[in-house]
């Protein structure tokens, strides 16, 4: 008899199993949403240009790292250093 799971230990799972698919049902929808939006944000993005892709991308690139040094981050406005 000890090989045969009780109700109160397959309750636990069931739900879980039921958590689950619904998890997978919900992230399915977004996916879903997201690849319909996916062309009108395509046809959104096409219509900027730049002159010269290359410098601005590099100017860009500059930017992101200079932002994601952490001295930049860790910048406390004065007024809230003093509190």
């Amino acid at each position: 008899m000890d090989s045969i799971a009780t109700s109160a230990e397959v309750q636990p799972m069931d739900q879980a199993t039921q958590q689950n698919a619904t998890k997978v049902q919900q992230l399915t929808e977004a996916s879903d949403s997201l690849a319909q939006e996916a062309p009108m944000h395509r046809e959104l993005i096409a219509q900027f240009r730049l002159d010269d892709a290359v410098s601005h991308s590099s100017a860009l690139r500059s930017t992101a790292r200079t932002m994601a040094q952490p001295a930049a981050r860790a910048a406390v406005h004065p007024v809230a250093a003093r509190r």
